[in-house]
């Protein structure tokens, strides 16, 4: 994990929806309306990716994969012990 820095951030509707600068793509990409910049503690995670100090971190692809296998798991075995496969 890297040290906290601050870094401007795009902020709609109480959610953090950019890390940096705005870049609109030479126009093509503007702000979204009422979308508000402020500065933020944030931190690099070992991804390198930046993460807002504080709030939670979205799960990875295979956390959210493992999470939908032990899904599939569980329903799988409550179909067997009901019969229904």
């Amino acid at each position: 994990m890297s040290d906290v820095v601050r870094k401007p951030c795009v902020i709609l509707d109480g959610k953090v929806i950019n890390i940096g600068p705005w870049d609109d793509l030479n126009g093509t990409n503007p702000m979204p309306d009422g979308a508000v910049v402020e500065e933020r503690d944030v931190e690099q995670g070992s991804d390198g990716g930046w993460y807002v100090v504080g709030e939670p971190r979205p799960k990875t692809s295979q956390e959210r994969i493992a999470e939908f296998e032990q899904i599939v798991a569980d329903l799988s075995e409550l179909l067997l012990e009901k019969g229904v496969i």
